[in-house]
Formats: C-alpha cells, sequence, structure tokens
C-alpha cells in the first residue's frame, strides 16, 4: 500500500514527459527585435558610413563615421518589443491602404489600447511586393510625477534613421536631442 502513491508519481512524471518541444512563445504584433536584428546583420555585412547630424538644446554637431557600432547606433530600435506578454492583446491593429491595392506600399499602424503602455504608435510602411518594411515611425511616451519624456524615432530601410527625444524633468529646462543619420554605401 506505500508503494501505490511512489508508483502514481512516477507514472504520473512518465505520461507528462514528451518528446516534442513545448512552442515558443507567438509573435501576434510586428516583431521589431528581430526585423532590426536583421537590419543590423545587413548593415555590418554591407560596411556603409553613417552620416550623423546630432543637436543638443539646438546646438549641432555633424559627422561622418567609417566605422559603425550597428548594434549600438540601432539600440533604441532592438528594445521596442510590442510583443511583451503583458502587452498581448493591447494594441489596435489598423492597415491602411490608400488606394485600394494600386499603391506600391501599405501601411500598418499599431495603437495601444491602454494609457500606460510606453509605444504610442507604431507606424509601418510595408513594400506589397517583396512584404519588408521601408519605413518605420515609433512614438514612445513615459511620464511620471518626477520627469515626462517624448521620443520618435524613424528608420527607413537602405537610407538612414532619425531620433527626436523631449525630456522635461522636474524644476530643470526642458532639454531636447534630434539625431537625423544617412547609410553611406560604398
Amino acid at each position: 500500500m506505500t508503494r501505490m502513491p511512489g508508483l502514481s508519481l512516477l507514472l504520473l512524471f512518465v505520461l507528462s514527459c514528451s518528446d516534442e518541444p513545448s512552442p515558443g512563445p507567438t509573435q501576434v504584433y510586428f516583431d521589431a527585435p528581430h526585423y532590426f536584428n536583421r537590419q543590423i546583420r545587413q548593415l555590418n555585412r554591407l560596411g556603409p558610413q553613417l552620416e550623423k547630424e546630432l543637436a543638443f538644446n539646438r546646438k549641432k554637431e555633424s559627422k561622418v563615421l567609417s566605422s559603425v557600432n550597428w548594434e549600438q547606433e540601432l539600440s533604441l530600435f532592438t528594445d521596442i518589443d510590442i510583443n511583451k506578454a503583458a502587452w498581448r492583446g493591447l494594441f489596435d491593429v489598423d492597415t491602411i491602404d490608400f488606394d485600394s491595392g494600386r499603391s506600391r506600399i501599405f501601411t500598418v499602424r499599431y495603437s495601444p489600447l491602454q494609457e500606460d503602455i510606453p509605444v504610442k504608435k507604431l507606424l509601418i510602411n510595408i513594400d506589397r511586393s517583396t512584404g519588408d518594411p521601408e519605413y518605420i515611425h515609433i512614438d514612445l511616451e513615459k511620464e511620471n510625477f518626477i520627469y515626462n519624456s517624448r521620443q520618435t524615432l524613424t528608420y527607413a530601410a537602405g537610407k538612414g534613421y532619425t531620433i527626436s527625444n523631449q525630456q522635461k524633468v522636474l524644476f530643470l529646462a526642458q532639454q531636447s536631442l534630434e539625431v537625423e543619420s544617412r547609410f553611406i554605401f560604398p
């Protein structure tokens, strides 16, 4: 009689084991980290220079970088992940087709259904023939009682990207950072 509970546990353990892998997390929305990691691999392979113009509180600086760490350069983009488990089902998705399929491009727009989600808008212009994103626009907003931060990120595949950041910290002046970058291919 004392062996029955042990035998039952062993049987339960054996029956619960399976050789089939458990399914990974499903991507409900656009997989930005995957897309931008692919872009990073492509940029590493092609090796373009980067022409970059920075404006911090309206003070401008321009430079051309010949050696670029693309992982670092595009980290703001790879950090955008609207597929977080906590956000599943919390984005409205619209497909915008301005001319009923005659254009080469259509747009997919993601809008949050809750105010506490920092991704306020994600627009993706997609090439109809390849299915590849050509242009991505992301609006982010983080706010609490100490600070308010608004960012706009844009990425044009094969061309470059922009970053606009406005930040206001309690009792301090507002600060702004504008980055405009262009890929220069050999």
